[in-house]
């Protein structure tokens, strides 16, 4: 399909062109989600070309106002590579998380509402905690988020992706001021989930781990398949309990008295990844917002 290259000369312009381009993604049309996400490319192009950020209530006091040829000219890339199936918030450079905005890129997960829940369950179960591990590191969020609302508080990260790496210390840089406490470990292998942490004593453990079944078609969508990293989707060797195993096993001798596990789980494994917590741990599983079980809460 062959879409016009002419540059839109106003706000309104601008929304009926996405539209119109973004358009060929019939998963957009079929998740009714084209006027939303035309919006939003709008208002990114808007600011990429550094016309700063604007909401929506003035996108639309603006419609009839100018539009700049810079902007114009981004919103044509963007809408194009939403078109190609490219995820928006690549498409955008960005993912809003919890408070902050945090940078994103093809080298790590898409940070996701349900990591959300997570998050917000390890904050209001901590108290003063003075070092946390992460396993698997990613856009960095869920060890931001903490660092920013515990002062007191050190984290010790596995990343095997060095792109990943970089792209979480970024993040850091942005949102904390500096990187300072989150110290980054790179694991041997995949399989290597709690050895770069050998000799830790930390309060707690938390992790949103690769739990996709591969053998589950129902369980990832196309475009996160083709856009997104397999390695962070997808466990060591196809076991989709295989990272709950590892920490389920190794946990306790990383953990100071009392402390806890905090995980990101499938909600269609739930109850089998519980069950891998043995006595004497303590375990109790928290929905999140669809009201399916979704991050395990371990103590021991």
């Amino acid at each position: 399909m062959v879409f016009s290259r002419e540059l839109p000369h106003s706000f309104s312009e601008a929304l009926r062109v996405c539209k119109e381009i973004i358009s060929a993604n019939h998963q957009l049309i079929r998740r009714n989600t084209v006027d939303t996400e035309a919006e939003l490319l709008v208002v990114g192009a808007y600011r990429a070309a550094g016309g700063g950020n604007i909401t929506r209530a003035e996108f639309y006091s603006r419609l009839q106002d100018s539009f700049p040829e810079a902007a114009g000219e981004r919103l044509l890339v963007l809408a194009g590579m939403r078109a190609q199936g490219f995820p928006l918030q690549h498409a955008l450079g960005f993912q809003i998380f919890l408070d902050h905005e945090y940078e994103v890129n093809a080298s790590t997960l898409i940070p996701r509402p349900e990591t959300e829940v997570l998050v917000t369950e390890v904050i209001q179960a901590l108290k003063l905690p003075v070092l946390g591990i992460e396993i698997g590191l990613g856009t960095g969020v869920i060890s931001i988020e903490l660092l920013h609302r515990f002062t007191g508080l050190k984290m010790r990260a596995s990343e095997l992706s060095v792109p990943a790496q970089a792209l979480a210390r970024k993040n850091a840089v942005r949102i904390l001021g500096d990187d300072s406490r989150i110290e980054v470990l790179t694991p041997k292998d995949a399989s290597d989930v709690l050895g770069p942490f050998s000799g830790t004593r930390a309060d707690f453990i938390v992790s949103n781990p690769p739990y996709l079944d591969a053998e589950s078609a129902e369980e990832v969508d196309e475009e996160v398949l083709q856009h997104e990293p397999r390695a962070a989707l997808f466990p060591e060797g196809g076991d989709p309990l295989h990272f709950y195993r590892q920490i389920a096993s190794g946990a306790a001798d990383l953990l100071s008295p009392g402390g806890q596990v905090f995980l990101e789980v499938a909600h269609e494994r739930a109850e089998a990844t519980k069950a891998l917590f043995q006595a004497p741990w303590r375990c109790r599983l928290i929905n999140d917002l669809a009201g399916r079980p979704r991050v395990l809460i371990a103590e021991i």
